[in-house]
């Protein structure tokens, strides 16, 4: 049910209704959840729907911050990778 749940309002929120409806439930979800699909909601950081998923991201952190290490170091050396590239330098 989760992942269908971030699916829907990252692609289907242009009213912001769903959006905040998430907001209003997604605390009542335990965040052991939430470890899961840290990934994808590290991932989803870069996208409009940002601040729904970092107070999430925020909560797991505070919950669990050793489940939450690898993916986001996993996370944080792509986007440095990725601006590296963006800037020109290459190399890995």
């Amino acid at each position: 049910l989760l992942p269908k749940v971030l699916w829907m309002v990252d692609a289907h929120d242009t009213p912001a209704q769903l959006g905040a409806e998430f907001d209003k439930n997604a605390e009542n979800v335990p965040a052991w959840n939430w470890i899961f699909w840290a990934p994808a909601l590290l991932g989803a950081l870069a996208r409009p729907q940002a601040l729904r998923f970092r107070k999430v991201l925020l909560r797991l952190a505070a919950d669990y911050p050793q489940a939450l290490y690898c993916p986001l170091r996993r996370f944080l050396i792509e986007k440095q990778g990725q601006s590296r590239n963006a800037d020109g330098e290459g190399g890995d």
